[in-house]
Parts: structure tokens; C-alpha cells; sequence
């Protein structure tokens, strides 16, 4: 940053013309490269005469004790620690380097400037030769995460290491086949560790950092003075996927046993997806996608949570949108909502509005994925044992709450924290064998331990609070303070504008494909659009919107929120409130003088009477998939027949109309779901978290493993479920063993298990008035009107707003609609209506505006 007591390095660029200035870095002073001195220049240049240069990717860190220095020409400028690290490792030792860092080459304290910059950041790093992503300094256990990478032998190295540090596991192991199945796990793990903890730093989490290594042309990471190609990582897991044989691989129907067997290359593999998607073509990027996606990244600015993905998503440049840093939190995100709207004509990012006041949710606990860090708060050598009728062994215990392993040579001595004392044995010696655990549950920190990141990127696991500079503390504190002044205003927000920054564990998946727009599968308005003006002439908070009320929600269950928001229950008979939610679904209508006199309200046709017991029942089986087909089952990418409401004949759109050749497997759809509700699994999913080693390893030949068991047992019982329904359709042997093939039917369960996962989690089912069958956000609640809104692509619910002590907030409303104003609810998928039904002349419904505040 500029230091004031010094003339400014900078002189004016010209960004409207594509003018840069380019940071010339030279070799050492001596022949070290940490040589302290960094020297530097800078240059200027246009983007349209192919500089050539690299740019770094990195995080800024935190404020250092003493303020990092480098010469920048005949001047120091002060830099964060980590871009000094950086730096360091990027010298040549004999020639300069001509680089782009963002925090040198920008003007940080000149907002218009920072704004004329960030929209020329796509094509710096695009065109860059290439794009340096500066994880940080190694840690305690070296370089060999990234010597993983590289493919290195790292056996020499390995036995080096081993020489120099006390042995992590045990080497007196009792000689059973437990023992001898779980030898060699530890090397294993300490080195599949070290790659997690690459993957885990703060790089990862920052929101600049896809825009980056998105439009990289290449891409190389740095960790220390070890590099690495990005695509290694992906060859690593597929080497690793290959290679293993143990829990981390472990899955039924498809789908891991436990969620920490979750890898946690999440956010490499969303990176390389966009790096695919745009390198194919710009286009395929969308704006809502990219920011619904990642809106779970850090970023100091929240209106960067917009403005950083401008560069890889070139319509929202068409819209007119750029960034504005001199505009407030709440102007930029209402501006962007109602451009987005105006722009497209349509209601899709209202599909993105999530609640985040009311969740109540505890963070997860925090992970150390390093051998060497879990060590710490671990006794490596007591006694465990694996089960009743095992014998005891040596292995890996925890120690109690405040104690911490520390070795001394070949020996540990145990320091208790609570008490200040040193002792040379373990508290756990002498008190019998300790229920051993699986590997993955040593992830876990115990109570009081923390894990931070310093600024140069390595993991800090200890016991007690983060340990900070003065200088650090009192920067996070004002941090803390602006966070909590930003969040009071996004509180206050309109309700039709997404909340970019606060995403929660709460939050629904999408009902709409945002990165397919073109192709969405919902057309609740039919071809309407809306017709909005981006610049308002009176309240620009205030969002009027043409619609039609559909109805009123007037029953609704629990909403459902999961245990894992990426492992899905195996069946819905042990898992609330599932079975709660199929009384209310299937439960009869009460008529109405003025409405259906039917039952089952507005759903009268059963398409499959031999598959399901009523049409209700047959509309809850769509609606717990939003109607998604299972595509083991099924190669159609539009729903399922929705078309069940009693005033329309047929679907909007006729390309949803089930045919003779997709029968089977619209049925094989509707029967898995069938099976999802009805199943009651004698035999459980294993939870190895809590298990030793030994379930790891069992032979199949010994017995069959559970994940296996479970699918044989549901394979026997889709056969007797499925077997009258389909009979008739399957017209060969050869057809029918592959119909009822374990393993194919196994996944498409999975499948379907996934999409009742995405479909139902953090949703409620609600019934409305006239009997219609719907899913909305976990804050839905009776008395919400169902609407259909021009140009929105499903349904959404409204909720009038009180003014005063007026209104109940429930109902159609009892005022002039010209001055009644109304909250966004959010999205809501209601059967039937999904594809226009509701919009037909017989339908009935009134046109009116809605005033959404």
C-alpha cells in the first residue's frame, strides 16, 4: 500500500484504452532468494499490445507485527506478508520477472480506479502467459503434499523425514488380522493428508480467485518452492480412486457412507467445471450460477460477491452492470436485481431469494486433515480395541479435553492445559483398552483446539484461541465491526433482492437450472415476460410486478432439514418428517361450496392406477423430484407428465406428454420414489466414524460388506414392488434381467435419492385451500398466497406485509391492490401448474399487480 509519508509510486492509467501497469521483479541482491531486500519497478503497458508477464493469484492475508517493505523503484512500499513471501519465491536468480499482482498494480486507495481496473482483471489474467496461484509457505510436514502431486517417489523422502521426527504411529502392534490388515495405513493417510490440507488452505475460500483461474490460459500452483500443474490435481484422485481400497471409497447406492468421507476438492472441481464451460465459450457462464454457486466464498467487500464475477460472465456486462464501489451494499444489490429483470424479462433471480434470518444452525466442527497436526491432541500408542470380541492393540486414542501429546525425541510427554503440568505418561494409560476409531473421525478437533492460518498460508492447529500480532487483533476487530454494520444492512433489504452474502447450512437448492436459462425446465407463466424499467422513476426498492393469485396456502408440515446437506437418508420411513409429510399429501380436501367438490381437489386423474393408491399420492411421488427423472432410468431431460389438474387436458408443453416408449421409464421413476417411501430397511447404512479399523478391511469373502447388503436387500424388494406393475412392459429375458441388474438399479436409486435430497431439503410441504399439493422454502407458512408472476419460471409465494396493526398478513388481501405491498416469500414447485396450466382461459384467474417490497 501507499505509504503517505512518501510520494506516490503511481502515475494515472488509462483504463478506458486497456492501459496496465506491469510489476518488474528483480533476481536477489546474493544467492539466496530469501535474500530480504525485494527489489522492483514498475512499468506500464496496453493489453492490446500482448505484454507478456504472469499474474498472481493469492490471498491478502492479515495485518504482519511489522509491516512487510519492498523497493519499488527509489521508494519502499509497504506490502502484506504473503505477497513479500510470494515474492521471494518468485525471483529468478539470475534475470527479472515481469509479473501482475493486484495489491501493487492497482491503486488500492483510488476507488475509480479500483472499479476501471476490476473490469479489465478478466483478460490481465486471461491473457497472462501464465497464472501463478501462490497457495503459501510449506508447513511442518514439508513438501510433500505437493511432491504428491508431482508424481515424486516420495519414499527416499519419506524415510528422511521419519529419520528426523518421532514416529507418529505405533510400532508395537498386537499381531492379529486386524492389525495386519491396518498395516500401512498410516503412511497412507499422512501423505493423503497433506494433499487435503493443500486443498483446505485459504486460497480456496477467497471469491476473486475463480474469476482468476477461470480465464487462466494456464495455471500453475505454488506452495513453497515446489510447483505443481493444476490438472495434477485432478490426476492425483484419479490415481487415488484406482489405488485404494478403504473407506474413503466406500459407498451405497452410490453415494458415500458418511459425510466425512466427502472430499474436500470441492472447490478445484467447481474451478475446473467453469474453466471447461468457459473456455468452450464465455456464454456458458451465467451470472446467477456463478453467484448462487459460490456465494459461500470470502470476500471483504460484499458488493464484490457481484462485481467479481462480472469479467467471467460477459451478459451481465451486456445489461449494463459494472462496478460502483461508490454506490452503498444495498444500492448495488438492488440496482443488480432490478437490471437482471429488466434485461432478460424474466423473474429468475427471484428463484435465488434465500431466508437467512430465523436459521438456527451451528457451525461444523472444524477439521485438521494432517497426520502431524492430529497427533497433537492423539495418544499414538494406547491401548484400543476394535470391537467385544477383539483383542486389545496398540493404536490411536484421544486424549481428554485439554491435554496435547508433544514429542521429545523417540519419546511424548503429555502437557494438561487446564492444569499447566508436564507429565511423562499418558492420562490414558492404565484405565483399559479405548473403543479405537476410524481415521476419519481423527479429522475432528477436539474440544478447545483451534485451526487458523497464519499469512503466508500454513495451517496453525493449537489449543486456545487463535493467536494473533496486536496489529492483527486490532485489525480483525475492525473487520468484525464493519461485518456486523454490513450484515444490519442486508437485513434490511427488499425482500425481492437476493441476499448475495449471507448464505446459510438452511438454504434450498435452486428449483430453476441457472447455468441453463435457455433450457429451464419450468414455465409456470407460460411465455409471458416481464416488463420492468432498470431505471425507476419512484421508490427503486419497490418492485411491481403483473401476476394472478393461484391460491392460498393453508396447511403446512415441518420443513426437513438434514443431517448432511450431500448424503441423502436411504429411505423416508426412518427419516422425519417424511412420513408426516405423505399423510398431509394424501389426506382428502373438505369441499368447498365455491371449489372442487372432489376429494382429491384439483387431482382426479391417476396416469399409473396400478402403480399408486390415488391421484394425490401419484402427485406427491412427482412432487418429492420436482418431477426429475432418474437418468439411469431415463433419457429424458423435461419432466414427467404434469398435467393432473382437472381444468386443463393436457401440458403446455406437449414434449412432456408421456409416450409409449418412455412408459417404463417414467414408471421406473415413479415406483423408485414409490420405493423411497415405503421401504423400511431391515439392514443400516454403516457409520464407520465410530467404528475401528477393522470395518475397513473385512474380506468380502469373510462376509458380505454392509453398503452391499443394503443394496441387495433393496434390489429384492424394488423386484417385488416393481415386478406386477412393469411385467407387461418388458418383453424378453434379456430385458428383464437387465430391468432388475443390482448394481444398475442400486444407482438409480441413488439417483433418485439424490434428487429427493435436492428437491425436499430445507423445504416444507404445504396444502393449499383447493386441495393443491406444493413444496416451499422452510419459512413458508399458512396464509401465504400462491401466485403465478409474469415471467417467472415457477410460482412463488407472497406474503402481505402489516402495516401497523392492519392485516393479518394472510389471505387475498382486503385493500386497493394499487396500495397494498407484499414480501417476497420465495419459489415454491406446485404440482400441476409447473408448465402454464394455470394461465389457460378456463383456469379463470385475474390478472393484477403486485406491489413487492
Amino acid at each position: 500500500m501507499v505509504r503517505f509519508d512518501l510520494p506516490s509510486p503511481y502515475e494515472p492509467v488509462d483504463s478506458a484504452k486497456g492501459q496496465i501497469r506491469l510489476l518488474v521483479l528483480y533476481p536477489p541482491d546474493s544467492s539466496s532468494k530469501q535474500a530480504r531486500t525485494i527489489r522492483c519497478d514498475l512499468e506500464y503497458a496496453y493489453l492490446s499490445s500482448k505484454p507478456q508477464y504472469e499474474a498472481l493469484s493469492y490471498t491478502w492475508g492479515t495485518a504482519g507485527e511489522i509491516p512487510s517493505e519492498i523497493k519499488l523503484g527509489s521508494q519502499q512500499f509497504e506490502v502484506r506478508e504473503n505477497v513479500a513471501a510470494a515474492l521471494r519465491r518468485l525471483r529468478h536468480p539470475k534475470k527479472a520477472r515481469v509479473l501482475w499482482i493486484d495489491a501493487i498494480c492497482i491503486n488500492q486507495e483510488d476507488l475509480a480506479e479500483r472499479a476501471a481496473q476490476v473490469l479489465l482483471m478478466k483478460q490481465i489474467y486471461n491473457q497472462a502467459s501464465q497464472v501463478c496461484i501462490w497457495l503459501g509457505e510449506p508447513g511442518d510436514a514439508g513438501d510433500v503434499g505437493m511432491q504428491m502431486l508431482q508424481k515424486k517417489n516420495l519414499g527416499a523422502q519419506l524415510s528422511k523425514w521419519k529419520m528426523n521426527r518421532p514416529m507418529l504411529w505405533a510400532k508395537k502392534v498386537v499381531k492379529s488380522s486386524t492389525a495386519t490388515a491396518e498395516k500401512g495405513d498410516p503412511d497412507q493417510e499422512f501423505t493423503l493428508g497433506e494433499v487435503r490440507e493443500l486443498l483446505s488452505r485459504p486460497w480456496w475460500r477467497r471469491t476473486w480467485v475463480i474469476q482468476e483461474a477461470v480465464v487462466a490460459s494456464k495455471i500453475v500452483l505454488m506452495c513453497g518452492e515446489e510447483t505443481a500443474p493444476w490438472d495434477s490435481i485432478d490426476l492425483f484422485y484419479q490415481y487415488l480412486t484406482k489405488s485404494r481400497s478403504s473407506t474413503s471409497q466406500l459407498q451405497v447406492f452410490g453415494h458415500p457412507i458418511h459425510e466425512r468421507y466427502v472430499s474436500v476438492d470441492d472447490g478445484y472441481q467447481a474451478i475446473s467445471e467453469y474453466r471447461e464451460k468457459w473456455q468452450a465459450s464465455p456464454s456458458n457462464v451465467h451470472i446467477l450460477d456463478a453467484l448462487y454457486r459460490f456465494r459461500g466464498l470470502d470476500c471483504l467487500d460484499p458488493r464484490d460477491r457481484i462485481f467479481a464475477f462480472l469479467g467471467i460472465a460477459p451478459s451481465a456486462i451486456d445489461m449494463g452492470i459494472v462496478p460502483d464501489y461508490k454506490s452503498s451494499l444495498t444500492e448495488v444489490y438492488t440496482q443488480f436485481a432490478r437490471k437482471v429483470i429488466a434485461a432478460t424479462g424474466s423473474l429468475d433471480i427471484l428463484n435465488c431469494k434465500r431466508e437467512s434470518r430465523g436459521v438456527e444452525a451451528t457451525p461444523p466442527p472444524e477439521h485438521s486433515y494432517s497426520l502431524l497436526d492430529q497427533s497433537r491432541y492423539y495418544d499414538v500408542d494406547a491401548e484400543i480395541i476394535d470391537g467385544p470380541d477383539k483383542k486389545p492393540r496398540r493404536g490411536w486414542a484421544r486424549l481428554p479435553a485439554g491435554w496435547e501429546r508433544i514429542p521429545q525425541g523417540k519419546v511424548s510427554v503429555f502437557f494438561d492445559h487446564n492444569t499447566g503440568m508436564i507429565h511423562d505418561k499418558s492420562p490414558l494409560e492404565g484405565q483399559g483398552p479405548v473403543p479405537a476409531e476410524y481415521s476419519t473421525e481423527q479429522r475432528v478437533l477436539s474440544p478447545g483446539w483451534t485451526r487458523t492460518w497464519n499469512n503466508t498460508g500454513c495451517v496453525q492447529v493449537h489449543y486456545g484461541p487463535p493467536q494473533q500480532s496486536p496489529a492483527a487483533t486490532e485489525e480483525n476487530a475492525a473487520l468484525q465491526r464493519e461485518r456486523e454494520s454490513q450484515q444490519a444492512e442486508l437485513s434490511k433489504l427488499p425482500s425481492w433482492v437476493p441476499n448475495w452474502a449471507t448464505p446459510t447450512p438452511w438454504d434450498p437448492s435452486p428449483l430453476l437450472d441457472s447455468s441453463k436459462p435457455a433450457t429451464s425446465r419450468f414455465s409456470a407463466s407460460g411465455d409471458t415476460r416481464c416488463h420492468l424499467s432498470p431505471s425507476p422513476e419512484s421508490n427503486p426498492t419497490t418492485l411491481p410486478l403483473k401476476g394472478y393469485i393461484l391460491d392460498t396456502v393453508s396447511q403446512a408440515a415441518a420443513p426437513w432439514h438434514p443431517e448432511s446437506n450431500t448424503i441423502p437418508p436411504t429411505s423416508a420411513k426412518t427419516t422425519e418428517p417424511f412420513p408426516a409429510w405423505e399423510s398431509l399429501a394424501t389426506a382428502p380436501i373438505l369441499p368447498l361450496l365455491d371449489s372442487h367438490s372432489s376429494l382429491d381437489g384439483p387431482y382426479t386423474q391417476m396416469t399409473h392406477p396400478d402403480l399408486t393408491t390415488s391421484p394425490r399420492f401419484e402427485a406427491l411421488l412427482h412432487t418429492l423430484i420436482a418431477n426429475h427423472p432418474a437418468s439411469s432410468a431415463s433419457n429424458l431431460n423435461q419432466p414427467t407428465n404434469d398435467n393432473h389438474n382437472n381444468n386443463s387436458s393436457s401440458s403446455i408443453n406437449t414434449d412432456r406428454t408421456a409416450t409409449a416408449s418412455t412408459d417404463l421409464k417414467t414408471l421406473e421413476t415413479l415406483l423408485l420414489v414409490k420405493a423411497f417411501l415405503t421401504w423400511s430397511p431391515s439392514t443400516s447404512a454403516p457409520n464407520l466414524s465410530l467404528s475401528g479399523s477393522q470395518a475397513t478391511t473385512t474380506k468380502s469373502s469373510e462376509n458380505t460388506p454392509p453398503p452391499l447388503e443394503l443394496e441387495l436387500e433393496f434390489s429384492q424388494y424394488f423386484t417385488g414392488l416393481s415386478m406386477p406393475v412393469v411385467s407387461s412392459l418388458i418383453k424378453t429375458d434379456e430385458e428383464r434381467t437387465k430391468f432388475f441388474d443390482v448394481s444398475r438399479v442400486a444407482k438409480a436409486y441413488g439417483e433418485i435419492l439424490s434428487k429427493v435430497l435436492k428437491t425436499c431439503a430445507h423445504r416444507r410441504m404445504f396444502v393449499t385451500r383447493d386441495g393443491y399439493l406444493g413444496l416451499g422454502g422452510w419459512n413458508a407458512q399458512p396464509g401465504d398466497l400462491v401466485v403465478i408472476l409474469e415471467g417467472g419460471g415457477t410460482p412463488f409465494l407472497l406474503r402481505r406485509r402489516k402495516v401497523g396493526e392492519e392485516g393479518d398478513g394472510e389471505g387475498e388481501g382486503n385493500g386497493d391492490e394499487e396500495e397494498e405491498e407484499w414480501d417476497l416469500v420465495g419459489e415454491t414447485y406446485v404440482y400441476g401448474v409447473m408448465g402454464g396450466e394455470a394461465l389457460k382461459p378456463e383456469m379463470g384467474l385475474k390478472k393484477r399487480e403486485f406491489r413487492i417490497v
